[in-house]
């Protein structure tokens, strides 16, 4: 009887292609993989992370240069007044009756200066209007120089950034027909006077 048992069970098992239940270290064995590949540390991140850490470890630069400084006629005309008033201030000062208040050097006169005019152009006059003659520090003998007629017209014209000039064209007996160049810049956060040059016209 047991025989005929065992023999129908074999003969089922043949017709039905039984196999063996895999057992709980086989199921084990095959999840583990699963497992591993979910907790790899090694796993790249989405492109969106990665975007994201870039802006954090390189941020755009969002800083504009700094705005050039615009000069208008009206305050171009009040940098040439103080400049030909620079002038004209240390030469009264050192030929009125008061030599205590005279200017010593030609370099406390470049220093007065520079509040109106280029360093280079503060030195150029310094030069030009003073001199040391026989131990005696003095004005030099010559004339004033051209200046600005505000009453008489004369054009603004912007040269470049932070450049301008303002012409006037001039004739009289003192310069004859000349045309006159006040050639204005920024230095040091201020609009001082570079060049003064005159034009000479037929």
């Amino acid at each position: 009887m047991k025989k005929t048992a065992a023999f129908i069970l074999t003969s089922f098992c043949v017709l039905t292609g039984c196999k063996d239940a895999p057992s709980q270290e086989d199921q084990s064995a095959t999840a583990e993989p699963m497992e591993e590949q979910e907790n790899d540390p090694q796993k790249k991140e989405s492109p969106t992370m990665d975007s994201e850490k870039d802006n954090q470890s390189h941020p755009k630069n969002t800083s504009d240069s700094s705005e050039k400084e615009e000069l208008t006629k009206e305050e171009a005309t009040k940098v040439v007044q103080q400049y030909e008033q620079a002038i004209s201030h240390t030469i009264d000062v050192m030929q009125d009756d008061n030599p205590d208040n005279d200017y010593t050097s030609k370099e406390e006169i470049k220093k007065y200066y520079t509040d109106s005019m280029t360093e280079e152009l503060a030195a150029s006059n310094a030069d030009s209007y003073f001199w040391t003659i026989e131990g005696q520090f003095e004005v030099k003998p010559r004339d004033g120089g051209i200046q600005l007629q505000t009453d008489q017209p004369y054009t603004f014209n912007q040269l470049e950034e932070e450049k301008y000039e303002l012409v006037q064209e001039r004739d009289n007996e003192l310069f004859n027909h000349v045309k006159a160049h006040f050639i204005i810049v920024r230095e040091n956060e201020q609009w001082v006077i570079k060049k003064v040059s005159k034009e000479e016209l037929e």
